[in-house]
């Protein structure tokens, strides 16, 4: 699919996000997409797990920038980490040990609180109200809390 076919499917809508894959791997390529979506003043994200650097010209493109490291709960644990200055990072969250490693991870990093969202893990809306510690946390010690919404009204379907 070239560029001007992408930004033509995007026309009817007025924010973009990419995601998926890790589509800062794709930078090279989506650097046009992303000119030619500003260019007709559409609103873009990237959700990132933050492993490749990102261009300062591919970051100058980007309204919103969403990246979830990888804690050690992943079966995917977090490797090169890239931090960008103007991102949100969400983290999910199995159990309160995750916390802590949330935490140094932070710290490592220089990301401030308030740039942090906590997610609990959970395919359940059960799994999902069954988080209320981790709510408490985040609203005790001035975190912002994501909850998964869409588990808790659709379960687990996809597509919805």
């Amino acid at each position: 699919m070239t560029a001007q076919e992408l930004v033509k499917i995007c026309e009817p809508y007025c924010y973009i996000v990419f995601t998926g894959g890790e589509p800062t791997l794709q930078q090279d390529r989506l650097l046009p997409v992303l000119t030619q979506l500003n260019l007709k003043k559409k609103r873009v994200g990237i959700e990132s797990n933050g492993s490749v650097k990102t261009s300062e010209s591919f970051q100058g493109l980007i309204h919103t920038y969403t990246i979830s490291p990888k804690l050690k709960n992943s079966e995917n644990p977090q490797g090169k980490f890239s931090p960008v200055e103007k991102a949100t990072y969400k983290f999910v969250v199995r159990e309160e040990r995750d916390i802590d490693e949330t935490q140094a991870f932070c710290h490592e990093h220089k990301i401030r609180k308030e740039q942090v969202y906590l997610m609990a893990e959970g395919f359940t809306k059960e799994k999902q109200l069954d988080a209320k510690w981790l709510f408490e946390f985040c609203m005790e010690q001035q975190y912002n809390y994501s909850p998964r919404l869409h588990v808790l009204f659709f379960g687990n379907k996809r597509y919805v």
